[in-house]
């Protein structure tokens, strides 16, 4: 799905939203605090979005940015810190950055952007309905996309019989493990056998991806994750040199490398969030505001990577991709 036809779609459906009286944008430099992994792109994307609903930093918002890079254990201090700021909204993209935020607080309102599953996290009460102060934008259940991707996998590479799984072991919210039936029940029907790569930090990539040559797998799924985003180039790069195809979430994780991704673009989602701050700084209620998901995926397949492995990708497989890197 395209920018504006997302942006357009969740555009819609705030204005449908049962809102709190808007008040009128004052004179008062909104505080926008950001809890999140690393510096990144992303955060550009973001201000960019702001600044056309007219929240300009350094005019109009002020922005404080937490960065835990890397390690989880910081994001509660960071997230008290921002309570005591006394910052008008909190962005917090992924699990742990919003598990933090809605640990300190109960009143400042929480918008969330590349949170698979806000229900069963238990961050929002329904997605219709968020009930607290946390709302914003979700992506797709996991519980849905790693079992597709794993079957886009087998269909990209027929030989396809050992797949390591490499995620964030430090992340009690990684997906690998939230999702580990369904992930696994979709493993079995593909006949595929499911190898661990937990690592905790960048450290860990170049033992995991020994430990993938020597599992002897056809292909490495990246599962998304703070961790794994910040250190996508790395793992790229290691999985490259070792001849590993990766799979992966979104197509920023691919890096120019990786072989395949099926999922929405996240800075589709980032910038899905600027709705929502607008919306909270002029007088909206999160509980009002229903929390949205991208109704259409991508599925970006690298040619250049598949010649570089040897690989030939079904021409059936590349019709049906949004896009193919040559």
């Amino acid at each position: 799905m395209n920018r504006r036809a997302f942006l357009r779609s969740l555009g819609s459906s705030l204005l449908a939203a049962p809102l709190a009286a808007e008040a009128q944008q004052s004179s008062k430099i909104a505080k926008i605090g950001i809890l999140a992994n690393s510096p990144s792109p992303l955060l550009e994307a973001l201000k960019e979005e702001l600044r056309g609903f007219g929240w300009v930093e350094g005019r109009t918002a002020a922005f404080e940015v937490r960065y835990a890079r890397g390690d989880l254990d910081r994001l509660p201090g960071f997230a008290d810190e921002l309570v005591k700021l006394d910052v008008d909204v909190i962005i917090a993209p992924a699990p742990p950055a919003v598990r933090a935020a809605k640990q300190a607080t109960a009143t400042i309102p929480i918008v969330m952007t590349a949170v698979a599953d806000p229900v069963r996290d238990g961050f929002v009460a329904s997605l219709a309905r968020p009930a607290g102060n946390v709302t914003g934008v979700a992506s797709v259940a996991a519980a849905t996309l790693l079992p597709k991707i794993l079957e886009l996998g087998k269909e990209a590479i027929p030989r396809m019989t050992r797949v390591g799984l490499l995620f964030n072991a430090a992340n009690p919210l990684n997906y690998a493990a939230t999702f580990s039936d369904e992930l696994r029940e979709a493993a079995r029907a593909l006949k595929v056998e499911l190898h661990d790569l937990g690592i905790r930090s960048a450290d860990d990539v170049r033992a995991a991806m020994g430990a993938a040559v020597a599992a002897r797998v056809d292909a490495v799924l990246v599962v998304g994750d703070p961790l794994t985003f910040m250190h996508r180039g790395l793992i790229q790069e290691l999985a490259a040199q070792r001849g590993l195809p990766t799979l992966q979430t979104t197509r920023e994780y691919l890096a120019g490398r990786g072989l395949l991704s099926y999922g929405s673009s996240l800075e589709l989602l980032v910038r899905a969030v600027a709705p929502y701050v607008d919306k909270i700084l002029r007088g909206a209620r999160p509980a009002d505001l229903p929390v949205v998901q991208p109704s259409k995926y991508e599925l970006v397949i690298n040619l250049k990577t598949a010649k570089a492995l040897g690989l030939t990708i079904p021409q059936s497989l590349l019709l049906r991709a949004d896009q193919v890197i040559e």
